[in-house]
């Protein structure tokens, strides 16, 4: 699940395993790759400049009923 915000409007989109990205997404491109994992998705946001897109990122790994956090916007800009 990534939870941003942009343009001050925060968001919410939902990554399934197939890699489609939807909900409240709207960008290009909208898919990452089958089996995601965080490591896909970090790579994804960066090459993409989605994390200088976006004015903040939160990503969370949903595996009902549990919710794992797994990364911020700042922890993506350390790693570039």
């Amino acid at each position: 699940m990534i939870q941003y915000t942009i343009n001050g409007e925060p968001k919410l989109a939902y990554v399934d395993i197939s890699g489609f990205i939807y909900h409240e997404w709207g960008m290009n491109p909208n898919g990452i790759g089958s089996n995601v994992n965080e490591a896909m998705l970090r790579q994804f946001l960066i090459q993409c400049d989605f994390v200088n897109i976006f004015d903040d990122i939160h990503c969370y790994k949903v595996t009902y009923p549990n919710v794992e956090y797994l990364f911020n916007k700042q922890t993506l800009l350390e790693n570039t």
